[in-house]
């Protein structure tokens, strides 16, 4: 074989070789992902756990930075057991900074892959459409997502390193001809009765009970109807007792009329008898 072509047949071997190497390296990169990344978000709330896959690294620290829109969902979380020591900050509107860090001392970092936190997300009443939930990190900012080596080095430093990070897309629960299948509760809010539960009614934007719309649960008292019908007590009705009282009353002048007519019949025969 020519040696031209040994020489070329071999650089094509090292080049694909190479390319092989370096597609399974980006596959293999360390990185955070949002699990499940796709679903459907429910009522009360749907968990997506923050993970991560230090690939072959050793982490000594991981913060991760998730956005979304706080007009759409509410996101809280729970810490995970991937690192020994987690930590949340939710001062900023539509973000929490999850972070994670080995107990001080320990000179072996965390490997493999494992949950940093579990999030709750849950949708805003009203919400339509999708809600992404991100993962922000920059190669322009230090201060995003980040994942730390024992040597201090940050595994998410480059653009391209940053776009192996797995974020989350999620959509609302929806019905025809409704945004949403929520059905508003007992002083819950609410812009029309059509979307408060079953015997209310929407009063000044809250599902009220219609009897009494002034109380906040729902259930009625004398008082309570009395003042949604705008007075202090409601009208006096009859007891029991008084009822009782007026039917004895009435049966024992009913007894007596019969007793003075039968008498009064006798008294009357009595006189013509004599005469």
């Amino acid at each position: 074989m020519p040696t031209l072509l040994k020489r070329t047949l071999l650089l094509i071997g090292i080049f694909l070789l190479a390319g092989h190497y370096s597609v399974t390296a980006a596959q293999a990169a360390a990185h955070f992902a949002l699990s499940p990344a796709s679903g459907t978000l429910q009522t009360a709330g749907t968990s997506v756990a923050v993970t991560i896959d230090a690939d072959s690294n050793q982490l000594k620290s991981a913060s991760a930075v998730v956005t979304y829109d706080a007009a759409k969902v509410t996101v809280t979380s729970v810490n995970g057991t991937y690192f020994p020591t987690v930590t949340t900050d939710t001062t900023k509107t539509g973000e929490i900074v999850i972070s994670g860090t080995l107990t001080i001392g320990d000179t072996v970092g965390v490997t493999g892959t494992g949950t940093l936190a579990t999030l709750t997300v849950k949708p805003v009443t009203g919400a339509t459409g999708t809600v992404a939930v991100a993962l922000r990190c920059s190669e322009t900012s230090s201060d995003d997502s980040n994942l730390i080596t024992l040597v201090g080095a940050n595994l998410l430093a480059t653009t391209t390193q940053c776009s192996a990070n797995i974020p989350g897309s999620y959509t609302f629960t929806t019905t025809s001809g409704s945004s949403s299948t929520t059905t508003a509760q007992c002083n819950q809010d609410c812009s029309a009765t059509v979307s408060c539960a079953t015997g209310l009614s929407c009063v000044s934007g809250k599902c009220r009970n219609p009897s009494c719309n002034t109380t906040t649960n729902c259930s009625c008292t004398g008082e309570s109807i009395a003042a949604a019908q705008g007075a202090s007590t409601l009208p006096a009705t009859g007891s029991v007792g008084q009822t009782v009282f007026l039917i004895g009353t009435g049966v024992l002048s009913l007894i007596s009329s019969i007793f003075l007519l039968t008498h009064a019949k006798r008294f009357g025969d009595s006189l013509f008898r004599q005469e």
